[in-house]
């Protein structure tokens, strides 16, 4: 695969060989268990009447009138089924094992309020920390819900499914998305309030059509739901804090997206319309919030009408196009963002839109009436339920596999893959400093001798990197146990501008590393902090727009002050790091 290293390729390997693998053999059991039930049926001449089995399951919303069967009803549980297998294909993409919580959630949750942050923090460290194992529970989930969705019928098991659904998209929501409002130029453009509300819309509407309920063939209600979605995205669009009636907002957007992978007619048309922005932001802002808007209103008056319909299509499109990229060219993109999903609701106000039924081969069909007539007991019907019911099955394994990652060792796979691991370097005392920690208190690294230390350089304003780094740190400590006195984590401010006493205590505060005893992050003066940069060959420079650049890298120091190797992030940029094992690995080492 282009752009990627050896060690990446051999992660991406072990991902997919053990994502197909296990499906397969799913699969094969789901069809095994089936076959051999048949012929115990067949051959011990056991009477099975499916009717009184199932009669100890019926709920209300089995007998009540079943409004699943609506053309309506069936083109969302269809379209949408496929939407959640392709949701899950994407998420068999090489860089989002490592990718996910730098490039996406932590993006997601910039900007949100403490207790989100706090909620998510500890997902984001369990993914961090089994990044491959945590990626192929989560395509196998989306797999599952997308299979049972395009297979089952009004059964008890698609029922399941769809409440585990539900359960699936507030965990998407919360560390995936930052529930998809509070990130810095969320909008309609951008895909706010975000695609898992039209995902879990859609789930309650299945389960409304299942149970009888009378809003489920309602053009009216559904035709609510979506104006809702066009009203928050034009609201958040048109708050002045999102930065889109400024010069460079709705420009910088469509720029950075035309620069990705995609084709050239497709970037073309994002260009042309960055020169819009670049020329009249506050205009095309306008022109944006007022056609969603109309779109909104439109629908809602008139949910019948084809012209308001193609209307609402068209503008949904367009929010796709040049605000969204389609949601598929980046390489960690896990959806169609809200683009797809809202083109579909739109498209299922239409009074003819259906599901062609499938047709059998007459041939087939002669088959199975043959097999009905020779096995009366297990009819093909029942069977196909049976087979039909591994979606769930997936589902409880998905739960299984994620129940055993927690317990696991953390993955030093992903470490290798970004940084090569640790290195040995020629041994010399390492250069002293003394600066001021983020209680205040002067510490040098003359003070640190006799244990062992881990060195490393954070900018206490980084949202991406830098916390994982800290995080990855003071999980040693776990695993050392009653050692992890001996160790002394240290990290030195890297930003040429933000750099007080304050700023790195509030680091410290916010991602919660006070509790940790052995934990120290260093600051001073920008003459001191400059000679500590130049003494570890650290580079620091200062971007235009966006976080300060800077070396990323850990220092290992023996208890007598001498330097004994490094790990320098010199792999796949875009992939997250998961250091503790390695980290881990070099303590033991120097202890």
């Amino acid at each position: 695969m282009p752009g990627m290293n050896s060690a990446s390729a051999a992660a991406f390997h072990t991902l997919s060989t053990t994502f197909y693998s296990t499906w397969f053999s799913l699969v094969a059991v789901a069809f095994l268990v089936v076959l051999l039930v048949g012929f115990a049926i067949l051959l011990l001449r056991i009477e099975l009447k499916p009717t009184s089995f199932l009669n100890r399951f019926q709920r209300p919303w089995i007998v009540g009138e079943d409004r699943s069967t609506h053309p309506r009803a069936r083109f969302l549980q269809i379209s949408f089924g496929f939407a959640w297998i392709i949701d899950g294909l994407f998420q068999l993409r090489p860089d989002m094992p490592g990718g996910f919580v730098t490039q996406v959630a932590n993006s997601a949750l910039t900007g949100a309020p403490r207790w989100l942050t706090d909620l998510s923090l500890p997902l984001l460290r369990l993914w961090d920390a089994h990044p491959i194992k945590i990626d192929i529970v989560t395509a196998f989930v989306q797999l599952s819900i997308g299979l049972a969705f395009v297979l089952l019928r009004r059964t008890t098991t698609l029922r399941v499914v769809l409440y585990l659904s539900l359960a699936w998209l507030v965990f998407v929501l919360v560390p995936g998305n930052g529930l998809g409002i509070f990130y810095p130029g969320a909008s309609f453009l951008s895909g706010a309030p975000g695609a898992p509300y039209l995902y879990g819309f859609v789930s309650i509407y299945l389960l409304a059509s299942q149970s009888g309920r009378k809003w489920a063939e309602s053009d009216r209600a559904l035709a609510l739901a979506i104006a809702v979605f066009f009203v928050i995205g034009a609201a958040l669009q048109a708050l002045p804090s999102e930065g889109l009636w400024k010069s460079g907002g709705i420009e910088s957007m469509a720029r950075s997206m035309s620069q990705a992978g995609q084709p050239g007619f497709l970037s073309s048309g994002l260009s042309a319309f960055a020169r819009l922005a670049s020329s009249s932001p506050q205009l095309l802002n306008g022109i944006m919030i007022a056609l969603v808007l109309a779109a909104a209103v439109g629908l809602y008056v008139r949910p019948q009408s084809r012209a308001l319909q193609w209307f609402a299509f068209a503008v949904a499109f367009i929010g796709w196009w040049f605000g969204q990229d389609f949601g598929i060219f980046s390489s960690t993109a896990t959806d169609f963002n809200s683009g797809l999903p809202l083109m579909l609701l739109v498209f299922s106000l239409r009074k003819d839109v259906t599901v062609p039924a499938p047709q059998r081969n007459p041939r087939v069909e002669k088959v199975v009436k043959e097999v009905e007539s020779a096995v009366p007991a297990i009819t093909p019907t029942y069977a196909r339920h049976w087979l039909m019911s591994f979606p769930l099955i997936g589902l409880v394994l998905s739960s299984l596999i994620a129940g055993i990652a927690l317990l696991g060792p953390t993955s030093a796979s992903m470490a290798l893959v970004d940084s090569g691991g640790a290195i040995s370097i020629p041994a010399q005392t390492a250069p002293n400093f003394q600066l001021q920690n983020y209680n205040g208190r002067p510490i040098s690294l003359s003070q640190l001798r006799g244990r062992a230390i881990v060195l490393t350089f954070l900018d206490p304003t980084c949202y991406d990197q830098c916390p994982l780094f800290a995080q990855e740190m003071v999980a040693t400590d776990r695993l050392l146990g009653k050692e992890a006195s001996k160790v002394a984590l240290v990290a030195v401010a890297a930003n040429p501008i933000t750099h007080t006493v304050g700023a790195v205590k509030d680091f410290t505060v916010t991602h919660d590393l006070a509790t940790y005893r052995n934990w120290y992050y260093l600051t001073g003066s920008l003459a001191s902090l400059r000679q500590v940069w130049k003494d570890y060959s650290v580079t620091v420079s200062v971007n235009s727009v966006g976080m300060v650049v800077h070396s990323s890298q850990f220092y290992f120091i023996s208890p007598n002050g001498t330097e004994r190797a490094l790990m320098d992030n010199t792999g796949n940029p875009q992939l997250a790091q998961s250091y503790t094992s390695v980290i881990y690995k070099e303590e033991k080492a120097l202890l």
